[in-house]
C-alpha cells in the first residue's frame, strides 16, 4: 500500500480553489494523498502570523472525506491544533490576492516561514503558490489605484515578488505556477470562463487548472491519457489545458502565446 502524502494549505480562499480536483487526480494516478487547508477570507501573511502567534480560532478548516467523496469543513478552529493533528509532508503558503502584486513584495516572509519552522518542529517541504492576478473586468479600488486595472501589471508585479522574496529563500522548495497556468489559458479562451467572479477561479475551468497544475508540479503526473476532467468541458479545450499546464511548469514566469 502507498504511504499516504499529508498536504496542508494554509492561506485563504485561492487555497480552496486549488485544492478541488486535487483528491480525483490522485485517485486517478493511485497517489495516496490527504489535502486539507486552514483558510481565512482574504488571509494575508500578516494575519497568518497574527492567527497562529496568538493561536486564534479565525481559520475554516476542509478536509476530503474519502468514503462519502466530498468536501467538508469546520468553522471557528485554531490552526494550530490542526497543525499538531498529523505528520505533515508539505505545507503550501501563499499572500493575499490584493497583496500579491504589490511593489513592496513580501516583508514578512522570512519571519512568518521562522513561525512555521518552530510551529511544525520537524523537516516539512514548504511550497509557495503562486496566484493569478485579478481578470481585467475587476472593478476594485486598490486594483484600479495600483495596477490601473490592468491584470497584465499586477501578474508582473506577483513574478517580480516572487523571484525577490520567494526564488531566495531557501527554505521554500519550490513554487506551483498556478497564476501561470491561468495567464496560458487566457490566450486560448474567455477569460471570463476562468473566472466565477471578479477575484475567484470558475469551477469548470480555472479550478482545474490550478489543481492540474498542482499535480504535475508536485507529483510530475503525466498528463497525456489525463481522464479526470470537469462536467461540461469539450475535448480539445481540455488538451489545451493541459498545454497551458505543461507550458507553466517549464515556464513559470512567462505567458506562453
Amino acid at each position: 500500500m502507498n504511504k499516504t502524502t499529508n498536504i496542508l494549505l494554509i492561506g485563504n480562499s485561492f487555497s480552496e480553489d486549488m485544492m478541488m480536483y486535487i483528491p480525483e487526480l490522485a485517485r486517478e494516478y493511485n497517489i495516496s494523498l490527504d489535502i486539507e487547508s486552514l483558510g481565512y477570507p482574504g488571509g494575508s501573511i500578516d494575519q497568518q502570523i497574527d492567527f497562529l502567534t496568538n493561536k486564534k480560532n479565525e481559520y475554516t478548516y476542509r478536509y476530503y472525506n474519502h468514503e462519502k467523496y466530498r468536501w467538508e469543513y469546520k468553522t471557528n478552529v485554531i490552526g494550530n491544533d490542526i497543525i499538531n493533528q498529523k505528520h505533515w509532508d508539505y505545507i503550501v503558503i501563499q499572500e493575499c490576492s490584493y497583496g500579491s502584486g504589490q511593489p513592496v513584495g513580501y516583508p514578512r516572509l522570512k519571519e512568518y516561514i521562522s513561525l512555521l519552522k518552530l510551529l511544525f518542529n520537524y523537516e516539512v517541504k514548504i511550497l509557495w503558490q503562486m496566484t493569478w492576478p485579478y481578470p481585467s473586468y475587476n472593478q476594485f479600488e486598490f486594483f484600479l489605484r495600483d495596477f490601473n486595472g490592468d491584470e497584465k501589471k499586477m501578474y508582473e508585479g506577483i513574478v517580480n515578488n516572487v523571484k525577490n522574496d520567494v526564488l531566495t529563500n531557501k527554505d521554500i522548495v519550490t513554487v506551483i505556477p498556478s497564476g501561470t497556468s491561468i495567464k496560458n489559458a487566457k490566450e486560448i479562451t474567455d477569460e471570463a470562463s476562468l473566472y466565477r467572479d471578479p477575484v475567484h477561479l470558475s469551477f469548470n475551468r480555472g479550478r482545474f487548472l490550478a489543481s492540474l497544475t498542482f499535480m504535475k508540479k508536485i507529483f510530475d503526473i503525466d498528463l497525456t491519457n489525463l481522464e479526470t476532467e470537469p462536467m461540461g468541458l469539450n475535448p480539445n479545450l481540455k488538451e489545451q489545458f493541459k498545454v497551458c499546464v505543461e507550458n507553466a511548469i517549464k515556464n513559470p514566469f512567462e505567458i506562453t502565446k
